[in-house]
């Protein structure tokens, strides 16, 4: 992930920090509070880097499921296309065959 790429920076950061405190630094307490903030930043940067990964798995998955559903959306009117093609040969020749049947009776009366 990104962050683990500039997860060098974080602990030079923490480092530097470190130091200052063990030295002494003038400005210790506000280093210290800087060190926790920058653990609290990367708290929520790491959280954030999980919901996004999380989004992108979700987008993948219903951009899966509506190109099934397309598909197969698709495969339905095919299938509804070609029944109605079926029920219309057989209603022409059902009439065809009451025709022929009607006009041979029609022929031996």
């Amino acid at each position: 992930m990104e962050i683990d790429a500039r997860g060098g920076t974080f602990q030079a950061f923490e480092l530097f920090g470190q130091q200052l405190l063990q030295n002494n630094h003038y400005a210790s307490d506000e280093v210290r509070g800087k060190l926790e903030e920058l653990a609290d930043a990367r708290q929520n940067l790491e959280k954030l880097v999980l919901f996004l990964l999380f989004l992108s798995n979700l987008f993948e998955d219903c951009s899966a499921f509506l190109s099934t559903t397309e598909d197969l959306v698709h495969q339905i009117g095919l299938i509804w296309w070609l029944g109605k093609c079926f029920v219309n040969a057989v209603y022409r020749d059902l009439q065809k065959a009451l025709n022929f049947a009607c006009g041979a009776r029609s022929l031996h009366i």
